[in-house]
Protein backbone atom coordinates (compact mmCIF):
# COMPACT_ATOMS: atom_id res chain seq x y z
CA UNK A 1 0.00 0.00 0.00
CA UNK A 2 1.56 3.27 -1.15
CA UNK A 3 0.67 6.35 0.82
CA UNK A 4 1.13 10.03 0.15
CA UNK A 5 4.90 10.74 0.05
CA UNK A 6 4.27 14.01 1.87
CA UNK A 7 2.71 12.25 4.88
CA UNK A 8 4.92 9.14 5.01
CA UNK A 9 7.76 8.83 7.51
CA UNK A 10 10.94 6.81 7.20
CA UNK A 11 12.09 4.47 9.95
CA UNK A 12 15.68 3.29 10.18
CA UNK A 13 16.19 -0.26 11.45
CA UNK A 14 19.61 -1.63 12.35
CA UNK A 15 20.03 -5.29 11.36
CA UNK A 16 22.91 -7.68 11.06
CA UNK A 17 23.86 -7.97 7.36
CA UNK A 18 23.33 -11.75 7.23
CA UNK A 19 20.00 -11.52 9.05
CA UNK A 20 18.80 -8.83 6.62
CA UNK A 21 19.79 -10.98 3.64
CA UNK A 22 17.95 -14.02 5.05
CA UNK A 23 14.84 -11.97 5.86
CA UNK A 24 14.74 -10.47 2.36
CA UNK A 25 15.08 -13.95 0.85
CA UNK A 26 12.26 -15.39 2.96
CA UNK A 27 9.94 -12.43 2.43
CA UNK A 28 10.47 -12.57 -1.34
CA UNK A 29 9.47 -16.25 -1.28
CA UNK A 30 6.04 -15.22 -0.01
CA UNK A 31 5.76 -12.16 -2.22
CA UNK A 32 6.56 -9.51 0.38
CA UNK A 33 9.30 -6.96 0.83
CA UNK A 34 10.70 -6.24 4.26
CA UNK A 35 8.87 -2.89 4.13
CA UNK A 36 5.59 -4.71 3.34
CA UNK A 37 6.04 -7.03 6.32
CA UNK A 38 6.89 -4.23 8.74
CA UNK A 39 3.83 -2.25 7.62
CA UNK A 40 1.67 -5.39 7.89
CA UNK A 41 2.89 -6.11 11.44
CA UNK A 42 2.50 -2.48 12.54
CA UNK A 43 -1.02 -2.24 11.09
CA UNK A 44 -2.02 -5.49 12.81
CA UNK A 45 -0.67 -4.10 16.08
CA UNK A 46 -2.98 -1.10 15.66
CA UNK A 47 -5.96 -3.31 14.75
CA UNK A 48 -5.45 -5.98 17.44
CA UNK A 49 -3.96 -3.75 20.13
CA UNK A 50 -1.19 -6.30 20.73
CA UNK A 51 1.84 -7.85 19.08
CA UNK A 52 0.30 -9.89 16.23
CA UNK A 53 2.40 -12.99 16.76
CA UNK A 54 3.73 -15.19 19.54
CA UNK A 55 7.20 -14.18 20.72
CA UNK A 56 9.47 -17.19 21.20
CA UNK A 57 13.12 -17.66 22.02
CA UNK A 58 14.58 -21.16 22.25
CA UNK A 59 17.33 -19.89 24.54
CA UNK A 60 14.71 -18.89 27.14
CA UNK A 61 12.65 -22.08 26.94
CA UNK A 62 12.71 -23.42 30.52
CA UNK A 63 12.66 -27.10 29.52
CA UNK A 64 15.56 -26.52 27.12
CA UNK A 65 17.54 -24.70 29.80
CA UNK A 66 16.89 -27.46 32.36
CA UNK A 67 17.98 -30.12 29.86
CA UNK A 68 21.15 -28.22 28.96
CA UNK A 69 21.95 -27.70 32.65
CA UNK A 70 21.48 -31.42 33.41
CA UNK A 71 23.64 -32.42 30.44
CA UNK A 72 26.38 -30.02 31.50
CA UNK A 73 26.29 -31.33 35.09
CA UNK A 74 26.56 -34.93 33.86
CA UNK A 75 29.51 -34.02 31.66
CA UNK A 76 31.22 -32.21 34.54
CA UNK A 77 30.72 -35.29 36.75
CA UNK A 78 32.04 -37.59 34.01
CA UNK A 79 35.28 -35.68 33.63
CA UNK A 80 35.69 -35.14 37.37
CA UNK A 81 35.17 -31.39 37.58
CA UNK A 82 32.45 -31.89 40.18
CA UNK A 83 31.65 -34.77 42.51
CA UNK A 84 29.00 -37.20 41.28
CA UNK A 85 25.67 -36.35 42.90
CA UNK A 86 24.65 -40.03 43.09
CA UNK A 87 26.47 -41.72 45.94
CA UNK A 88 27.73 -45.17 45.13
CA UNK A 89 27.85 -47.31 48.28
CA UNK A 90 29.19 -50.35 46.40
CA UNK A 91 32.78 -49.01 46.36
Amino acid sequence: MVGDPLTENKIIIKLDKDKKKELEKRFSQIGLSMNDYINLALNQFLIQGKVPFEIKSPSYDISTLKTKKAMLKTEEEDIGIIKNSISNSDN
